[in-house]
């Protein structure tokens, strides 16, 4: 009898949120999942942006700071959040397919198998997630 053998390996592990109950679920799942394969976390949030043609040009400054002090919490949030992992943490403003593509392909990641958790995938199980 003929016997394959495979062997799956993630580098990275990609997890998008939105920092809802849902998404949070898989955080645990990741980190699991980084630690039987050795790979490295991504924690990934994409937000719309702070200033846009319709905002007030005077109230710029004001949303500026509130969105930098915003990225700093959930920061806190998405360091603390990986037990047992050190993720990188990006979170920038914009379009998401653009900043997700050049986190997958930046100069740290290139080149790399990628595991991508989408919350999804967690509310499937009722917002519970197991490796």
């Amino acid at each position: 009898m003929l016997e394959l053998q495979t062997q799956v390996q993630f580098k990275n592990i990609l997890v998008a949120t939105d920092f809802s109950p849902v998404a949070a679920a898989a955080f645990p799942f990741a980190a699991k999942l980084a630690q039987a394969y050795g790979s490295r976390i991504w924690a990934f949030h994409v937000a719309a942006p702070t200033v846009n043609p319709m905002t007030d040009p005077s109230s710029w400054a004001i949303l500026e700071q509130a969105a930098k002090a915003r990225r700093q919490e959930q920061h806190q949030i998405l360091s603390a959040s990986f037990p047992g992992s050190k993720p990188e943490i990006v979170i920038e403003e914009g379009d998401f397919s653009s900043i997700l593509e050049s986190t997958m392909t930046g100069p740290q990641p290139a080149k790399s198998s990628w595991a991508l958790l989408r919350k999804r995938s967690c509310a499937k199980s009722h917002a519970r997630c197991s490796l």
